[in-house]
Protein backbone atom coordinates (compact mmCIF):
# COMPACT_ATOMS: atom_id res chain seq x y z
CA UNK A 1 0.00 0.00 0.00
CA UNK A 2 3.17 2.20 -0.78
CA UNK A 3 2.76 2.70 3.26
CA UNK A 4 -0.06 5.58 3.11
CA UNK A 5 -2.03 3.73 5.34
CA UNK A 6 -2.64 0.03 6.55
CA UNK A 7 -5.96 -1.24 4.90
CA UNK A 8 -4.56 -3.52 2.51
CA UNK A 9 -6.72 -4.94 -0.12
CA UNK A 10 -10.16 -5.38 0.86
CA UNK A 11 -10.09 -9.20 2.57
CA UNK A 12 -13.33 -10.11 3.24
CA UNK A 13 -12.14 -12.25 6.15
CA UNK A 14 -12.33 -11.64 9.59
CA UNK A 15 -9.83 -8.59 10.96
CA UNK A 16 -7.38 -8.78 13.89
CA UNK A 17 -9.17 -8.70 17.48
CA UNK A 18 -8.57 -5.18 18.93
CA UNK A 19 -9.67 -5.29 22.55
CA UNK A 20 -10.33 -1.72 23.80
CA UNK A 21 -12.63 -2.36 26.76
CA UNK A 22 -11.90 -0.52 29.43
CA UNK A 23 -13.32 2.79 31.60
CA UNK A 24 -11.09 4.79 29.93
CA UNK A 25 -11.91 4.06 26.03
CA UNK A 26 -13.08 7.13 24.46
CA UNK A 27 -15.54 7.78 21.41
CA UNK A 28 -12.76 8.09 19.06
CA UNK A 29 -11.11 4.92 19.82
CA UNK A 30 -14.55 3.56 19.79
CA UNK A 31 -15.26 5.04 16.34
CA UNK A 32 -12.10 4.58 14.93
CA UNK A 33 -11.98 0.59 15.47
CA UNK A 34 -15.38 0.24 14.26
CA UNK A 35 -15.24 1.93 11.05
CA UNK A 36 -11.67 0.06 10.09
CA UNK A 37 -12.95 -3.01 10.99
CA UNK A 38 -15.93 -2.85 8.88
CA UNK A 39 -13.87 -0.87 6.00
CA UNK A 40 -11.67 -3.71 6.03
CA UNK A 41 -13.26 -7.23 6.08
CA UNK A 42 -15.20 -5.96 3.18
CA UNK A 43 -18.68 -6.90 4.31
CA UNK A 44 -21.09 -7.39 6.45
CA UNK A 45 -21.54 -10.01 9.47
CA UNK A 46 -24.50 -11.89 8.25
CA UNK A 47 -26.04 -15.66 8.65
CA UNK A 48 -26.57 -16.94 5.41
CA UNK A 49 -29.92 -16.17 5.77
CA UNK A 50 -28.69 -12.66 5.85
CA UNK A 51 -29.93 -11.74 9.47
CA UNK A 52 -26.89 -9.57 11.03
CA UNK A 53 -24.87 -11.10 14.06
CA UNK A 54 -22.38 -9.59 16.55
CA UNK A 55 -20.17 -12.66 15.18
CA UNK A 56 -21.03 -14.98 11.62
CA UNK A 57 -19.88 -18.08 11.01
CA UNK A 58 -16.84 -17.37 8.72
CA UNK A 59 -15.40 -15.09 11.25
CA UNK A 60 -16.86 -11.63 10.18
CA UNK A 61 -18.16 -8.85 13.13
CA UNK A 62 -20.68 -6.34 12.66
CA UNK A 63 -20.23 -2.81 14.34
CA UNK A 64 -20.54 -3.91 17.61
CA UNK A 65 -19.04 -7.37 17.30
CA UNK A 66 -15.85 -5.33 16.53
CA UNK A 67 -15.63 -3.95 20.19
CA UNK A 68 -16.65 -7.39 22.11
CA UNK A 69 -13.24 -9.15 22.55
CA UNK A 70 -13.05 -12.62 23.12
CA UNK A 71 -12.69 -12.56 26.61
CA UNK A 72 -15.70 -11.26 26.82
CA UNK A 73 -17.67 -12.56 24.28
CA UNK A 74 -20.53 -15.37 24.49
CA UNK A 75 -23.09 -17.29 22.09
CA UNK A 76 -26.15 -16.10 24.14
CA UNK A 77 -24.91 -12.40 23.16
CA UNK A 78 -26.31 -13.06 19.69
CA UNK A 79 -29.84 -13.24 20.91
CA UNK A 80 -29.52 -9.47 22.65
CA UNK A 81 -29.52 -6.31 21.98
CA UNK A 82 -26.53 -3.76 22.11
CA UNK A 83 -28.25 -2.27 25.55
CA UNK A 84 -28.60 -5.86 26.62
CA UNK A 85 -25.13 -6.67 26.44
CA UNK A 86 -23.75 -3.78 27.73
CA UNK A 87 -25.84 -3.90 31.07
CA UNK A 88 -26.02 -8.11 31.60
CA UNK A 89 -22.45 -8.62 30.56
CA UNK A 90 -19.81 -7.24 33.08
CA UNK A 91 -16.91 -7.24 31.12
CA UNK A 92 -18.73 -5.07 28.34
CA UNK A 93 -20.20 -3.18 31.37
CA UNK A 94 -17.33 -0.23 31.36
CA UNK A 95 -18.79 0.84 27.70
CA UNK A 96 -21.86 1.35 28.93
CA UNK A 97 -21.33 4.94 28.61
CA UNK A 98 -20.89 4.90 24.92
CA UNK A 99 -24.09 3.23 24.96
CA UNK A 100 -25.64 5.85 22.18
CA UNK A 101 -22.53 5.89 19.97
CA UNK A 102 -22.25 2.01 20.01
CA UNK A 103 -26.43 1.64 19.04
CA UNK A 104 -25.15 4.02 16.15
CA UNK A 105 -22.26 2.08 14.77
CA UNK A 106 -24.56 -1.26 14.93
CA UNK A 107 -27.11 1.03 13.12
CA UNK A 108 -24.50 1.48 10.21
CA UNK A 109 -23.56 -2.05 10.03
CA UNK A 110 -27.28 -3.37 9.71
CA UNK A 111 -28.44 -0.54 7.30
CA UNK A 112 -25.00 -1.81 5.24
CA UNK A 113 -26.26 -5.49 5.52
CA UNK A 114 -29.79 -4.08 4.30
CA UNK A 115 -28.06 -2.43 1.16
CA UNK A 116 -25.73 -5.97 0.43
CA UNK A 117 -29.00 -7.64 0.25
CA UNK A 118 -30.81 -5.16 -2.10
CA UNK A 119 -27.78 -5.59 -4.20
CA UNK A 120 -28.57 -9.02 -4.40
CA UNK A 121 -26.51 -10.72 -1.60
CA UNK A 122 -22.86 -10.77 0.01
CA UNK A 123 -21.63 -12.14 -3.07
CA UNK A 124 -21.94 -9.29 -4.80
CA UNK A 125 -20.34 -7.20 -2.26
CA UNK A 126 -17.25 -9.59 -2.24
CA UNK A 127 -14.41 -8.62 -4.65
CA UNK A 128 -12.38 -5.77 -5.84
CA UNK A 129 -13.88 -3.25 -6.69
CA UNK A 130 -16.23 -3.72 -4.11
CA UNK A 131 -15.85 -0.25 -2.78
CA UNK A 132 -17.88 0.86 -5.46
CA UNK A 133 -20.67 -0.66 -5.17
CA UNK A 134 -23.78 1.30 -3.85
CA UNK A 135 -24.32 -0.75 -0.61
CA UNK A 136 -19.73 0.20 0.80
CA UNK A 137 -21.02 4.25 -0.53
CA UNK A 138 -23.83 4.20 1.47
CA UNK A 139 -21.63 2.35 4.50
CA UNK A 140 -18.97 5.11 3.76
CA UNK A 141 -22.50 8.16 3.99
CA UNK A 142 -23.40 6.80 7.41
CA UNK A 143 -20.15 6.64 8.76
CA UNK A 144 -19.31 10.32 8.17
CA UNK A 145 -22.59 11.35 9.20
CA UNK A 146 -22.28 9.57 12.54
CA UNK A 147 -19.19 10.89 12.93
CA UNK A 148 -20.13 14.24 12.58
CA UNK A 149 -23.30 13.40 14.84
CA UNK A 150 -20.46 12.57 18.10
CA UNK A 151 -18.20 15.33 16.85
CA UNK A 152 -15.65 12.90 16.17
CA UNK A 153 -13.19 12.76 13.24
CA UNK A 154 -13.49 10.83 10.41
CA UNK A 155 -10.08 9.97 9.44
CA UNK A 156 -10.22 6.21 9.56
CA UNK A 157 -12.84 6.49 6.43
CA UNK A 158 -10.89 9.21 4.76
CA UNK A 159 -8.28 7.12 4.82
CA UNK A 160 -9.72 4.17 3.70
CA UNK A 161 -11.61 6.06 0.48
CA UNK A 162 -8.10 7.36 -0.19
CA UNK A 163 -6.26 4.01 -0.07
CA UNK A 164 -9.04 2.97 -3.04
CA UNK A 165 -8.50 5.57 -4.69
CA UNK A 166 -5.07 5.24 -5.16
CA UNK A 167 -5.69 1.90 -5.51
CA UNK A 168 -7.81 2.28 -8.72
Amino acid sequence: MNGRNDFGTLAEKPVAEVDIVSHSTTPQEIFDVVAKGLLTQGRPAMTSDGTCVYRAEDGLRCGFGMIIPDRCYQDSMESKSAHNVLTEYACMRPLKAHESLIQGLQGVHDNWAGSVRREGGAENAVGYPMHHTEAVKNLIRRLYRLAGKYGLTARTVFDFEASKIADD
